[in-house]
């Protein structure tokens, strides 16, 4: 994938996550459909849309305001980040629905126990963060 326009890939049908990224540093993933294609036909990967474990640090889940990923419909999270040594990634910009397990999961300290936000109200939004932390809402 990449922010140009049709340089993403159809990412689907994997009998793993549909994207693993174990020790990587410094990647960038962006512009992809993981877990459709781009007429929304589900073709979901096995054990979700995007892994990060091992150590995978710096790397960027949707980077750039319109060169988000689409990543649906996958059986397990759609993205999961795993393990204490995993951290200091960002899962930003991306349209994340239908996952049989969820969202986003942080398991074993990864990413450093950074607590989700806590979105407590609807309207003008209003809840709880981490310090320093970025939170992005987005309608479908």
């Amino acid at each position: 994938g990449g922010s140009e326009a049709n340089a993403g890939n159809i990412i689907c049908s994997s009998v793993e996550s549909g994207v693993e990224i174990n020790g990587g540093v410094n990647n960038t993933l962006e512009a992809n459909w993981i877990g459709v294609d781009p007429l929304d036909v589900s073709h979901p990967n096995s054990s979700g849309g995007v892994t990060l474990f091992g150590g995978a640090s710096g790397n960027k889940i949707g980077n750039t305001a319109g060169a988000g990923n689409i990543i649906r419909r996958n059986s397990g999270f759609g993205v999961l980040v795993n393990g204490p040594t995993t951290t200091n990634n960002t899962i930003r910009f991306n349209s994340i629905s239908n996952n049989t397990s969820g969202g986003i999961s942080l398991l074993n300290g990864a990413n450093g126990n950074t607590a989700s936000p806590q979105i407590t109200g609807i309207g003008s939004a209003f809840g709880t963060a981490p310090a320093l932390a970025l939170v992005d809402l987005y309608v479908d």
